[in-house]
């Protein structure tokens, strides 16, 4: 069976409905023609749309898999945003010993100076966004690699070089 477009579908019922329009109106019926006219052309227009989504999983099938996709991102960035929640120890007394996520707006970064700095924040796939109080980025922190007990980044804040932070304190970063 050969499947028409939309726009064929659409000039079909025109047609059609122009001859029952015109035989209904000479028998002086027209109440009956508008309900036949926009009851037949709604049933036409619901199954084009069949029709032609029918098409494209037939002719494109990644568009269902693009769905698919997506929704294994979305389903990927919800985990990681519950997985960087709360503390994460750097194990060094350094700059940025220790990261606190407070919820998922606000971080905490607790300095070696006995300074906490807190900043708003946006999680990405592969990186984690910094805002200051009037919502201006400030900092790109890639991440190399996010896990419910391990957060590596390529960088943080102004500070080059992989970061290596953990769930568990290993040492004691008392002064």
């Amino acid at each position: 069976m050969v499947k028409y477009g939309l726009l064929h579908h659409f000039f079909y019922a025109i047609n059609l409905l122009n001859f029952g329009t015109s035989l209904l109106k000479t028998l002086g019926m027209k109440k009956l023609v508008t309900g036949i006219y926009l009851g037949f052309l709604m049933s036409v227009i619901a199954g084009c749309s069949g029709d032609i989504d029918e098409q494209q999983r037939k002719y494109h099938p990644a568009a269902g898999n693009a769905l698919v996709s997506q929704q294994k991102r979305v389903s990927d960035y919800k985990k990681q945003a519950i997985d960087i929640m709360g503390m994460w120890y750097l194990n060094e007394w350094d700059l940025y010993h220790t990261i606190r996520f407070i919820d998922k707006q606000r971080v905490e970064f607790y300095t070696h100076i006995d300074t906490i700095l807190t900043y708003d924040y946006e999680i990405r796939p592969d990186s984690l966004l910094i805002y200051n109080e009037g919502g201006d980025r400030l900092y790109i922190n890639l991440i190399e690699k996010l896990s419910r007990d391990t957060l590596v980044f390529r960088n943080l804040l102004e500070k080059a070089g992989p970061q290596h932070y953990s769930r568990k304190r290993t040492k004691n970063l008392g002064k």
